[in-house]
């Protein structure tokens, strides 16, 4: 799983990174010429959201369903299934609009409460157009770094679980009922909720139904990456097994 999930989040890094970088341009053009007292406009709105969340979404989509595509791929050989994933199922295209729209949207927004947090300090403090134009620099180079760690580390789990998931249900039919389990690290990097849920949703009776939630600190959902609170989810390391029910 790290082995796979390290390349993936190398090409899913790579085009957030180049996402931020156009919209750092962006935004240092609107910044370009003005005066200081166009300062409020700026605050009032750093960048386009609507029109980014749509670039993001639209980069982040075909990456997604390539990591998707991976995995289901690889989790239906893993059952020793010649069945072939189908990435175009309905149930798999609905995953995959959800994660590219929810990506989109985070990102943007912790991006634009950054810049209006920073570029506020600035127009306190009388700062030139210059002087906040270096602030977007800051910023950004920031969200840039950002990129190619915490944010694909994120997306990549969760598109991983998700992929997993789908290809499970998909492989069902040939299978019959199936059971995940939690499998975490176990390292000194491991949260110790993920090690709660390690052990709690393991082989000898705490594997689920892929259907049900995994509840995993204060938060739940079917798979890492995609628990509802996102102390759980930022930097998640963790993956599935999955086994035959019990009859």
């Amino acid at each position: 799983f790290i082995t796979r999930s390290e390349k993936q989040e190398a090409r899913f890094g790579e085009m957030t990174a180049e996402q931020f970088r156009r919209q750092q341009e962006s935004i240092l053009a609107k910044l370009k010429g003005r005066s200081v007292r166009d300062g409020p406009a700026l605050l009032e709105a750093p960048f386009d959201m609507a029109a980014w969340v749509k670039r993001f979404r639209e980069a982040g989509r075909p990456v997604l369903r390539e990591i998707v595509q991976e995995v289901g791929t690889e989790a239906i050989a893993d059952l020793g299934l010649s069945l072939a994933f189908n990435v175009s199922n309905p149930a798999v295209v609905r995953f995959l609009e959800g994660r590219a729209q929810r990506f989109a949207r985070e990102v943007n927004k912790t991006t634009w409460d950054k810049l209006k947090a920073s570029l506020a300090e600035g127009l306190d403090a009388g700062e030139t157009t210059d002087q906040l134009a270096a602030r977007v620099e800051n910023v950004m180079g920031d969200r840039i770094a950002s990129s190619k760690e915490a944010i694909a580390r994120t997306e990549v789990t969760g598109a991983n679980s998700g992929g997993d998931l789908l290809a499970w249900r998909q492989a069902e039919e040939d299978t019959g009922p199936l059971v995940k389990a939690w499998l975490a690290a176990l390292d000194d990097r491991t949260r110790d909720t993920h090690v709660i849920a390690h052990n709690r949703y393991n082989l000898e009776g705490g594997a689920i139904p892929l259907a049900e939630d995994f509840q995993v600190g204060d938060g739940s959902g079917p798979g890492p990456g995609q628990i509802d609170d996102v102390a759980e989810v930022v930097n998640c390391r963790c993956t599935m097994t999955v086994h035959p029910a019990k009859r």
